[in-house]
């Protein structure tokens, strides 16, 4: 199981980190091309985007890595079933957006300008759900190099399509609707990928003949056990995703409460999401990983009732996201405000990115124990603790932003995910005992980084007056050097 969790996660953290990279560079190019202004416009329709993936593709896709993990023949009925499902739903939500964009843009985004977007990228969705149900059943099986390369795909095409229509139009008639136009082929290629990935990986049971498949397939309870397992996943995923776009709605819209313009409160908007965002999720990626691998692993553990793996490869991953959340604590807190100069050449958005450095150990572990409480059956302890967090945050937001501006936003991130990590770490202790060193996880490595994030900082300073250097590259150097220096130290201490 660890070597399997282990490898797992290092194919999909390889190509989360170039993905990534990758992204960063879009999100410099989309920046500079869009402004800060069209980019909070674009970050606008991702709310809608986020409702509709979680009604056609989210929950789905969890449930067929969970039938498909627990299953043992007839693996590929679940990923059938799915897709059927998925497209039959992405089909529906794509007419409804498509006719109702207008209304949409005006009622609930308070901004009309995002109708045409809102439009084209309602052709996205079955694309988008037959990669979904076709990831879930690969991490399903624990083979997660066809997820990770599709990850690879979305993101190489979509550059490629912007700077393709880039370098034929002018940066003026380029908008939020050619960035949407990247996504929709990122989004198709990857489609196309992972159908012929899916046709070439074979017959999962060849002892059936094509006509006992079919006639198995549809008498099965394959359809029933995927909607038993779809409907509470999806239900929950959509209350937290709606609340989610309602927190996202409502950032533009207490800044203006706070006394900014229409104008100024899209571009911090874009600042915020588009650009320090981006830079706090980076490290997420091993995170995120962990948590794909993390469900079909701890599913199938449970399933067999074995207790001690299952509380060996939680404690590990638990001890793993928070030496990564100390690091990047210590990295963003001092050299935030230069990463987004020299990447976004914007100041603002480095002071939130040093700000935001405070949530990355809590961010991260929220992610790996939401999938542990889902591999355990329990996805409405997740939905519950999810709710709270989201909850404060819209208090914060209605409450504070008014008063303090977006400050009183970052405050209330802050106080939600300390409270949804507790809340989480609680409930799986309840039901799987995590060993949990304090000091070899949290002090000694907090001491650790302190002085060796200090000195770096200080050398940074003393390099970028006295060499010729790149900003981004002696940026890159440094940090590079601190988190090598940082796992030497974790390394012979045996902390790691």
């Amino acid at each position: 199981m660890k070597n399997q969790l282990i490898k797992g996660t290092l194919i999909l953290t390889l190509a989360g980190l170039i993905t990534k990279i990758l992204g960063f560079f879009y999100k410099i190019y989309l920046s500079n091309i869009l402004g800060t202004k069209n980019l909070g416009i674009y970050q606008l329709i991702f709310p809608i985007y986020s409702i509709c993936y979680t009604i056609y593709a989210a929950g789905i896709q969890t449930a067929i890595s969970t039938l498909t993990a627990s299953s043992k023949k007839n693996k590929k009925y679940p990923l059938l079933a799915g897709i059927c499902l998925s497209l039959l739903l992405s089909t529906i939500l794509s007419s409804f957006i498509y006719n109702y964009a207008d209304t949409i843009s005006a009622v609930f985004l308070k901004e009309k300008s995002c109708m045409n977007s809102l439009k084209m990228l309602s052709f996205v969705f079955p694309f988008c759900g037959v990669t979904a149900c076709i990831n879930g059943y690969f991490y399903g099986l624990k083979k997660t190099s066809v997820p990770a390369f599709t990850q690879l795909i979305e993101q190489v095409f979509r550059l490629l399509t912007f700077y393709i229509v880039g370098v034929f139009y002018s940066s003026e008639v380029l908008s939020c609707e050619t960035a949407v136009l990247a996504l929709i082929v990122g989004e198709f290629f990857s489609c196309i990928f992972n159908t012929i990935s899916i046709i070439n990986s074979g017959n999962i049971n060849d002892s059936y003949s094509p006509k006992n498949k079919i006639s198995y397939f549809y008498n099965s309870n394959i359809f029933s056990d995927i909607t038993k397992l779809t409907v509470p996943l999806t239900s929950n995923k959509l209350f937290i995703s709606i609340l989610s776009s309602v927190e996202s709605i409502l950032i533009p819209a207490m800044l203006r409460r706070y006394g900014m313009s229409h104008s100024d409160s899209l571009s911090l908007y874009g600042i915020l999401t588009g650009m320090s965002f981006s830079i706090i999720f980076f490290p997420s990626t091993i995170a995120n990983s962990l948590s794909v691998v993390l469900l079909p692993t701890v599913s199938e553990a449970d399933a067999e009732g074995d207790k001690s793996k299952i509380s060996n490869t939680v404690s590990s991953v638990i001890h793993y996201c928070i030496l990564i959340g100390i690091l990047s604590v210590g990295i963003f807190s001092l050299f935030g405000k230069d990463i987004g100069i020299a990447i976004f050449s914007n100041q603002t958005s480095g002071s939130f990115i040093s700000i935001l450095a405070w949530i990355c150990p809590f961010m991260y572990i929220n992610t790996t124990l939401s999938s542990v409480l889902n591999g355990l059956s329990k996805p409405h302890i997740t939905f519950f603790n999810s709710s709270i967090g989201l909850f404060i945050r819209i208090i914060f937001l209605v409450w504070l932003v008014p008063l303090n501006g977006i400050y009183g936003y970052l405050t209330g991130l802050l106080v939600s995910s300390i409270l949804i990590s507790l809340l989480d770490f609680i409930t799986v202790n309840k039901s799987i005992k995590i060993n949990f060193d304090a000091c070899k996880t949290i002090l000694l490595p907090s001491l650790y980084i302190l002085p060796i994030c200090l000195f770096f900082h200080t050398l940074y300073k003393y390099f970028l007056f006295t060499l010729n250097l790149n900003t981004i590259i002696l940026l890159f150097i440094i940090c590079s050097l601190i988190s090598i220096i940082y796992a030497s130290f974790l390394r012979i201490t045996k902390i790691i």
